[in-house]
């Protein structure tokens, strides 16, 4: 463990040894680092097996330093808090009320690999999966890009214009965009897309969309036509015409109540998808997911950038109001054919004015 880690360790542990009330301080951020541990751990996966293996204690230990009996040592909250990449400080802030500790996803102007950044989505919802995800709650400003990248060219284009107009990227300073896989790094992130897709598609949402949602991608395409950034006209209109199978898809899904990939015909399985339609309130882009031992909230922003917390408090407050966000939205899956339809007759005539602008 480098020197710096460790004296930040010992510099907040001895706070909590040190001060007036050490023994119920260091009680609560104890019990707190079991339950940000549990947090991580997979359904299968035992808290007291995991700690015992890692810290070379008897199970018997750890159920008295679960329960407060026996104070962690120094060494054991530092291996435990490198092994899962917790920080003591943060959860001091967070038992005492003073902060809600977001984790960023990584990504940044400076750091723009998007092949690193699909291997790190496609590891969390692995993750995601592996614990037990009982409840999806996704506000969805933007069409959530889980469904999009199941369409290699809608990827492309997604990665082309997170580069070129969200990072400002230098070294696409000029370039028109192609729907066309160009380099053996965009086909692995093409690969990667359709893993991801293929992994949304089994985890249970319900997704809550407005106005903003069905329109955001086609003023991307209007726009990047009308700045000449299409490499041809017929590039601009493929893409459209994309979309609109996208939408076909959508509709699909919408009208079975569950998600599966446009590149197989739909199978009798589980309802895992609800979509709401909301014309009343603006929304952002928040995942609240819940798990059978614990919940977890992303802020997006930047279109592809997030923010994750699993602060109990904030994630109890988020799902409160998406649930009540869901009470004053139209429900357009499974059994609101009429309401469904129109939302949907609306997207395709949108489609439609597009084509006629670009023809």
């Amino acid at each position: 463990m480098e020197r710096d880690n460790f004296q930040n360790y010992f510099q907040t542990w001895y706070f909590f040894l040190s001060s007036e009330d050490s023994m119920a301080d260091t009680n609560a951020l104890q019990k707190l680092l079991f339950q940000k541990i549990k947090e991580q751990l997979r359904p299968h996966q035992s808290l007291v097996d995991e700690v015992s293996d890692i810290l070379n204690i008897t199970p018997d230990g750890v159920y008295r330093r679960i329960r407060g009996e026996t104070p962690l040592r120094l060494n054991e909250a530092a291996t435990l808090c490198n092994q899962f990449q917790i920080s003591l400080d943060e959860l001091h802030q967070q038992s005492n009320g003073e902060a809600i500790v977001f984790h960023p996803s990584g990504l940044s102007e400076a750091n723009l690999d998007f092949e690193s950044y699909l291997k790190n989505l496609l590891g969390l919802l692995t993750y995601i999966q592996g614990r037990g995800v009982t409840r999806s709650l996704y506000a969805a400003k933007d069409i959530p890009v889980f469904h999009l990248f199941q369409f290699p060219e809608l990827a492309l284009f997604k990665m082309f214009f997170w580069q070129k107009t969200i990072f400002n990227s230098p070294k696409l300073a000029g370039v028109q965009f192609e729907p066309r896989i160009q380099s053996d790094k965009e086909e692995r992130c093409i690969q990667l897309c359709n893993q991801i897709a293929e992994k949304y598609a089994l985890i249970p949402t319900t997704e809550i969309w407005n106005e903003e949602t069905s329109v955001s991608f086609l003023k991307q395409i209007a726009y990047y036509y009308e700045a000449g950034l299409f490499k041809s006209r017929e590039d601009a209109m493929f893409l459209t015409d994309l979309v609109e199978k996208y939408f076909n898809h959508l509709q699909k899904e919408a009208e079975l109540g569950y998600k599966f990939l446009a590149s197989n015909p739909p199978q009798n399985r589980v309802q895992n998808y609800t979509l709401y339609y909301n014309d009343l309130i603006l929304i952002d882009n928040i995942i609240n997911l819940t798990y059978e031992n614990g919940s977890q909230t992303f802020l997006i922003y930047h279109s592809i950038e997030y923010l994750s917390t699993t602060h109990q408090g904030f994630c109890e407050q988020v799902s409160d109001w998406l649930v009540t966000l869901t009470k004053t939205s139209d429900l357009i899956s499974a059994v609101s054919q009429r309401q469904r339809n129109r939302f949907f007759i609306k997207v395709y005539d949108r489609i439609e004015k597009l084509k006629a602008q670009l023809r």
